[in-house]
């Protein structure tokens, strides 16, 4: 999916730089109502795990552990509000691409994750990406060169 980046303001910092406005093309993981989780890498929705994903590339070895994201205390209701605040990564900066969730996706919007899941600045980091924020469905991979190609 093709969407604008999900931030209103345009000096919040995301994965390390400014991303407001910009254009991104991530695969559409949940839908709203749809519960995300990822536990130890594995990603659940709908607390059942997704074991067919030919797509996703996992590139870095050292798995993040969950006592990093434990020492923060998040209730709950305060980790889905900060999620869907886009306000998540600022607290726990990059600590869930391993340990995250569970979140819900909001009504009229959408979970994006990208292929490449070990370095993918995606909706773990920075939330949900609202419907009138989507710009069209994607057709073309280009990146990286390596897999560049049509979208099946």
């Amino acid at each position: 999916m093709v969407f604008s980046f999900p931030d209103q303001d345009p000096r919040d910092v995301h994965c390390g730089s400014v991303q407001y406005h910009r254009d991104f093309i991530k695969r559409v993981i949940g839908l709203p109502g749809d519960k995300i989780e990822v536990r130890a890498g594995q990603l659940y929705i709908n607390d059942v795990p997704i074991k067919n994903e030919p797509y996703a590339h996992f590139s870095d070895g050292e798995m993040r552990q969950p006592e990093s994201i434990r020492a923060f205390d998040l209730s709950p209701k305060k980790y889905q509000e900060l999620w869907q605040n886009h306000e998540l990564d600022g607290i726990l900066q990059d600590v869930q691409r391993d340990f995250f969730g569970p979140v819900v996706v909001p009504p009229h919007s959408y979970f994006m994750m990208g292929d490449n899941r070990d370095r993918s600045c995606d909706s773990r980091y920075w939330g949900p990406v609202p419907l009138k924020d989507v710009r069209g469905k994607a057709w073309f991979i280009y990146w990286p060169p390596s897999r560049m190609g049509m979208v099946h």
